[in-house]
C-alpha cells in the first residue's frame, strides 16, 4: 500500500475547516447575547417613553378633584371631561398615523419624537397660564374650564397620537420572540406616567400633607404645596424636549423586524412597498378590513360586554368619599400600591409569553368579579367600621387596603395579559392602526359603561330632603336667586337621607352577569388562541 505525506495545505485547511466549527457556535452563542442584550435596552427605553408620554395625561386626568376642592360644579366637570376624548377615540387619526411620516427621521419616530417636543413646548409656555387658570377667582371660572378643556385636550391628543405611534414602534423593535414584553413596556410605563401625574402630583399639591413633611423636615409651614401644576409642567416640559433631541440624535429606527427566515424577510418588504403606496382613503379602508376579520369582531363582542360587569367600579371612590374618606387619602393610598405597576408586569411577563395569554385574562376577571362583590359588601356595612366620633377604625383601613391591593393586581395583570395577546396578533405592517383598533375598544366599553352606570344610578336614587332649618344668611341668599336657581341651592344646602340606593342592586346583577360571561367566554377564547397569525392578517388588494 502506497501513503501519502499530508500536504502542508491540507493540514492548514483541516485546521482552519475545525477552527471553524469550534467557532460557529461561539458566534452564535455572541449573537444571540448581544440581540438579548439589544432587546432589554429596547425595552428599558420603550418604557421610559412611555412614563414621559403619560405624565400630561395623568395631570389631566387628576384637574377634576383639585377643581372640585375648588366647588367646581358638575355642569362644568362635565364640560372638562371633554378634555380626556382624544384617547377614547385616536382610531380615528391612528391611520395617517401610519400613512404620513418624514422620511429623513422615520416612520415611528416622526410622530415619538414631533408629539412628544410640541407637548414639552406647550407645558413650559402654558405653566404659569395653566396655574393661574386654575388658582383664578369665582368672576372667570366658568370661562376657566373651556379654557382648561382645550389646553389640556391638546396634550391628551398629542399623548394619544404619540401612544399610536409608539404601540407601533414597540413592535419593530422587539424581535418576534419577546413581542409579550411590548405590553409590559405599555403597561408599566403608563402606569407609572399616570401615578407621578395623578396620585404623586396630588399628594405633594396637597397643603396638609405637604406642611407634614415640612414639619418632618423642621422647615416653616405655608398655606401652598411642595409642588404645583407650574412646577410640574415646567420639570416634564424640559425633560421632554431634551428626551426628544437625545431619540432624534441617537437612536435609530428599526423598520425591518429581526426575523432569519429569508421568505418572510420579503414578504414583508413586498406588503410594506404595497402599503405606502396606499391612498389616504384606503388607509382608512384598512380599519373596515380589520374589521371584517372574524376573530377580530369575537374578540371585540368579548371585551364589550366584558365592560358591562365592571360598571359601577368606578363609583366605589365616590361612595368611600361620600361614607367621609378624603380624596388625598385615596391619593396616599394609590402611592403604597404603585409598586404593582412595576411588579406585576415583570412577574407576568414569564407567563405570558405562553400560547394562552387569554386563559390567564379569564383567570383574572373571574377573581375580580369576586373581588368587587366584595367591595360591594364592604361598603354596605361601613358604619360598622366606624367609632364613636364617626372616625374609621384600623380593620376599615386593613381591609380598604387588602381589598384594593389584590382588585388593583387583577386589573393590571389582565391588562398585561390582553396587551401581551395584541401584541401577538398585531399585523406589524399596520401596528399603529392595528394596536390603537385593539385597545379603541376597551376604552370605549368602559366609558360607556361608566356613563351609562352614573346616568342610571342619579336616576333611581331617591331621597328625602329637609329644606325647613335654614338660617338668616340661607333665606336671605334664596331671597336674591331666580326661580331657576332656588332649586339648585337647596338641594346644595338641604340635608338628604337616601331611601333607596341603587347601586348595590345594580351591582349584584352585574356581578350575575358576569358569572355567566365568565362560563361562556372560555370557547370563545380556546378558539381565538388557536387562529393562526395569518388569520389575523388583512388584505391590500
Amino acid at each position: 500500500m502506497i501513503t501519502r505525506e499530508p500536504h502542508q495545505d491540507d493540514v492548514l485547511s483541516l485546521n482552519s475547516f475545525r477552527t471553524d466549527l469550534n467557532e460557529e457556535p461561539k458566534k452564535k452563542e455572541k449573537d444571540k447575547i448581544n440581540s438579548r442584550n439589544e432587546d432589554l435596552i429596547n425595552i428599558l427605553f420603550l418604557i421610559f417613553l412611555y412614563v414621559i408620554q403619560t405624565v400630561p395625561f395623568g395631570v389631566a386626568s387628576s384637574i377634576p378633584l383639585i377643581l372640585s376642592s375648588r366647588k367646581v360644579s358638575y355642569s362644568d366637570q362635565g364640560v372638562y371631561s371633554f378634555a380626556m376624548w382624544p384617547f377614547s377615540i385616536k382610531l380615528l387619526w391612528a391611520p395617517l398615523v401610519d400613512r404620513f411620516f418624514i422620511q429623513r427621521i422615520g416612520r415611528r419616530k416622526t410622530w415619538v419624537i414631533g408629539c412628544q417636543f410640541v407637548s414639552g413646548l406647550i407645558m413650559i409656555c402654558l405653566a404659569n397660564y395653566v396655574n393661574k387658570l386654575i388658582d383664578s377667582n369665582e368672576e372667570n371660572k366658568k370661562n376657566n374650564i373651556y379654557i382648561l378643556t382645550l389646553i389640556f385636550g391638546v396634550l391628551v391628543f398629542l399623548c394619544a397620537t404619540q401612544d399610536t405611534a409608539l404601540d407601533a414602534w414597540s413592535l419593530d423593535l422587539l424581535m418576534e420572540k419577546n413581542l409579550h414584553y411590548q405590553a409590559l413596556c405599555n403597561s408599566m410605563g403608563m402606569g407609572l406616567g399616570q401615578f407621578i401625574g395623578n396620585a404623586g402630583f396630588l399628594i405633594f399639591e396637597s397643603v396638609d400633607f405637604s406642611n407634614k413633611i415640612r414639619e418632618f423636615l423642621n422647615l416653616k409651614q405655608q398655606d401652598f404645596g411642595i409642588v404645583n401644576i407650574k412646577i410640574l409642567f415646567y420639570v416634564f416640559g424640559c425633560l421632554s424636549i431634551v428626551v426628544s433631541l437625545i431619540v432624534l440624535v441617537f437612536k435609530t429606527e428599526h423598520n425591518e423586524k429581526r426575523i432569519n427566515v429569508e421568505s418572510e424577510c420579503s414578504i414583508t418588504d413586498s406588503r410594506d412597498n404595497q402599503f405606502v403606496k396606499q391612498s389616504i382613503l384606503n388607509t382608512y379602508k384598512t380599519i373596515w378590513k380589520i374589521l371584517l376579520i372574524k376573530p377580530i369582531r369575537i374578540l371585540i363582542t368579548l371585551v364589550l360586554t366584558l365592560r358591562i360587569t365592571f360598571s359601577t367600579e368606578s363609583i366605589i371612590r365616590l361612595k368611600l368619599v361620600e361614607n367621609g374618606f378624603s380624596r388625598e387619602k385615596l391619593s396616599l393610598m394609590k402611592i403604597i400600591l404603585s409598586p404593582i405597576f412595576i411588579c406585576v408586569p415583570i412577574i407576568l411577563s414569564r407567563f405570558t409569553k405562553g400560547p394562552e395569554p387569554l386563559f390567564l385574562f379569564r383567570r383574572f376577571i373571574a377573581f375580580k368579579i369576586l373581588i368587587i362583590c366584595l367591595f360591594s359588601i364592604f361598603l354596605f356595612n361601613l358604619n360598622l367600621f366606624k367609632n364613636e366620633k364617626t372616625l374609621f377604625s384600623l380593620i376599615f383601613y386593613l381591609s380598604l387596603f387588602l381589598l384594593s391591593i389584590i382588585n388593583e393586581f387583577l386589573g393590571f395583570a389582565a391588562q398585561v395579559s390582553m396587551g401581551s395577546f395584541h401584541a401577538k396578533i398585531s399585523d406589524r405592517l399596520i401596528g399603529g392602526t392595528y394596536m390603537t383598533f385593539l385597545t379603541f375598544w376597551p376604552h370605549l366599553g368602559s366609558s360607556l359603561s361608566k356613563t351609562s352606570a352614573l346616568f342610571f344610578i342619579n336616576l333611581l336614587t331617591f331621597k328625602k330632603c329637609n329644606v325647613t332649618n335654614l338660617d338668616i344668611k340661607q333665606n336671605d341668599t334664596i331671597s336674591r336667586l331666580n326661580s331657576t336657581d332656588i332649586s339648585t341651592f337647596l338641594v346644595k344646602t338641604a340635608k338628604c337621607e337616601i331611601l333607596f340606593d341603587p347601586f348595590y342592586p345594580l351591582t349584584i346583577l352585574l356581578i350575575i352577569f358576569g358569572v355567566f360571561w365568565v362560563i361562556i367566554s372560555k370557547n370563545y377564547f380556546d378558539l381565538l388562541q388557536k387562529e393562526s397569525k395569518s388569520q389575523w392578517k388583512i388584505t391590500l388588494n
